[in-house]
């Protein structure tokens, strides 16, 4: 699959979406989700797996899997999907604080042109 750009994105790329992507002003429903998604994917490509809580639109109480239109619209996409603990939000704050790491060391990658370790909160660069 290629991104946005033409370049190539290959299995095991980290390929970031949009933060809180199923956070969204249209409500809980798939269908507004499944759009934010399809444009993210062409501009990130598809990743390999994703991880999930157990809301909507990513999971139902009303099907014995638990599954939702969304959710095997995703796996018929070839995406694994790995969902949370039930009542455990410190999985997704895992998740959410490795992206959070990844975007700052973009950003010192991007303003300093050195790749490598980045200051911690509270050192000081020469």
């Amino acid at each position: 699959m290629a991104a946005a750009d033409g370049s190539a994105v290959g299995a095991g790329q980290p390929q970031p979406l949009p933060d809180r992507i199923g956070r969204h002003r249209g409500g809980t429903h798939g269908g507004p989700v499944q759009k934010q998604l399809e444009q993210a994917f062409e501009q990130c490509g598809v990743p390999e797996a994703m991880s999930t809580d157990h809301g909507t639109p990513w999971w139902s109480t009303y099907t014995p899997t638990g599954r939702t239109q969304l959710s095997l619209w995703l796996m018929r996409q070839g995406i694994r999907l790995h969902w949370g603990g039930i009542r455990h939000p410190q999985t997704q704050g895992k998740v959410e604080r490795f992206h959070g790491s990844l975007q700052r060391a973009r950003e010192w990658r991007d303003t300093t042109g050195k790749p490598g370790s980045m200051p911690t909160a509270g050192s000081t660069t020469i």
